[in-house]
């Protein structure tokens, strides 16, 4: 098969999928999920992450999760911090977030979003930005970890009372530079 009818095959393919995960149906719509999860590309990722704004079925919306918490592509990276950047207000937003640290994929070159959500985000959003932001700090160059920390210090004045002592300890962690968290436990860093 020349690369052409490759490239359209694969393109038919996507084409059905986002079908199938539109349809409306649960059960069509997660059985589609299941599908991917063995034989799914990069390609259709936006395609599963935009379920999260677009399907209300609690099923669904697990399986998505569950679905993004088990993803260990390092191209998904990107994709992942588009959407979360694009979507602050989404309600699901917070169970993303936290695939991000689940996986153990290097969003370092993301902090920025991530210290967007922080200020943005609900209680629970920040948290799960801390989180996001502390265990990418050893894989972080000087520069991200430089924005990051003006993005959080230029906007302190938009934290709620409520995030202000989880502020002041990701500041912090910032200013410090690193966390203890690889060292306390290396059995949940990817090399």
């Amino acid at each position: 098969m020349d690369d052409k009818s490759r490239k359209i095959k694969e393109l038919n393919n996507i084409k059905e999928t986002e079908i199938k995960l539109n349809s409306g149906n649960y059960r069509s719509v997660l059985a589609e999920l299941h599908k991917l999860r063995s034989s799914g590309n990069v390609l259709i990722l936006p395609l599963i992450i935009n379920l999260l704004s677009t399907n209300k079925d609690e099923e669904v919306l697990k399986e998505v999760i569950n679905f993004l918490g088990e993803i260990k592509d390092r191209k998904s990276v990107p994709i992942i911090a588009g959407y979360i950047s694009g979507h602050l207000n989404d309600q699901n937003l917070t169970l993303l977030i936290a695939t991000c640290w689940q996986t153990g994929l290097d969003y370092s070159n993301h902090l920025d979003v991530f210290a967007e959500c922080f200020i943005a985000g609900n209680y629970l959003q920040s948290l799960e930005s801390f989180t996001v932001i502390e265990e990418m700090i050893w894989r972080s160059t000087p520069e991200k970890l430089s924005g990051c920390l003006e993005i959080l210090v230029n906007r302190h004045a938009e934290i709620i009372e409520e995030k202000k002592p989880l502020y002041n300890e990701l500041i912090k962690i910032l200013n410090e530079g690193s966390s203890l968290n690889k060292d306390n436990y290396p059995d949940l860093y990817l090399n």
